[in-house]
């Protein structure tokens, strides 16, 4: 059965952001965020990081490296209270240096290389599901159907901020609003619907008493009801998964 997912951005939504991060060192995460992935975890999402890496492309650090780093981000969110259950990088950049990493992919954000990847490998229900990031690209404005955008004001200085239906200060404040939105959700679902009205000029004498009809609900409600690709070659690249979760990377915009 699908279940719902909350996709994230890396730099300046889950840790603090850093002009290209490539020291366990500058692997800090933002005040609450471990909390914040532990409540969706309760809640049932399957929380997937989806994170531009250029890096990569311009050669400051190797994946290897970068996996190591992903390793040490998974332990200081989970000691902080939660990590992630699956990570994808773009290790590309059509500026880059590195040997088979210049170049304009499909996988970097906003195109949809990752979060296509993420959806193949797992059964998500994405009008149920809710993108959170400090970019517009992070909440992929191109790609209809999912339940919300979320844009937190941890990392890039927010400019047009039409595409988000909310702007939180933090994850913490980005989670509440999404979870509370849910809530309301299923409330007015399980809410019974009114008899509905008849004119007892209309109806005949003998007639049987009317039955409650239940209103028919939208299978896929979400908060926005229904919300609004990519390019040549590269592809995104998805993590091992850690002890608490998988793990790959995104590139810090500078």
């Amino acid at each position: 059965m699908p279940r719902p997912a909350v996709f994230l951005d890396r730099d300046g939504t889950l840790i603090e952001e850093r002009h290209y991060p490539v020291t366990p060192a500058a692997i800090v995460p933002v005040r609450g965020a471990g909390e914040a992935l532990a409540r969706l975890a309760l809640a049932g999402y399957v929380r997937i990081v989806l994170t531009n890496q250029s890096a990569v492309a311009r050669g400051l650090i190797d994946e290897q490296e970068l996996g190591r780093l992903h390793d040490d981000m998974a332990d200081k969110l989970g000691i902080v209270g939660g990590t992630y259950d699956a990570l994808y990088y773009c290790p590309h950049h059509p500026e880059g240096r590195a040997v088979g990493y210049a170049m304009t992919c499909s996988c970097r954000k906003p195109r949809s290389g990752m979060l296509d990847l993420a959806l193949a490998e797992h059964d998500v229900d994405l009008a149920q599901s809710c993108f959170i990031g400090d970019s517009t690209r992070d909440l992929f404005p191109d790609v209809a159907g999912v339940g919300a955008r979320i844009l937190v004001q941890t990392g890039h200085e927010l400019g047009d901020t039409s595409v988000a239906d909310f702007v939180a200060p933090t994850i913490t404040e980005a989670v509440d609003w999404w979870l509370a939105a849910r809530a309301e959700i299923a409330r007015r679902q399980r809410a019974p619907a009114p008899p509905p009205e008849t004119d007892a000029a209309d109806a005949p004498p003998d007639a049987a008493p009317a039955q409650t009809a239940e209103r028919p609900h939208d299978d896929t409600p979400s908060v926005n009801d229904t919300a609004p690709e990519p390019e040549a070659a590269g592809e995104p690249h998805a993590a091992p998964e850690p002890d608490a979760g998988p793990e790959e990377a995104r590139e810090p915009d500078a």
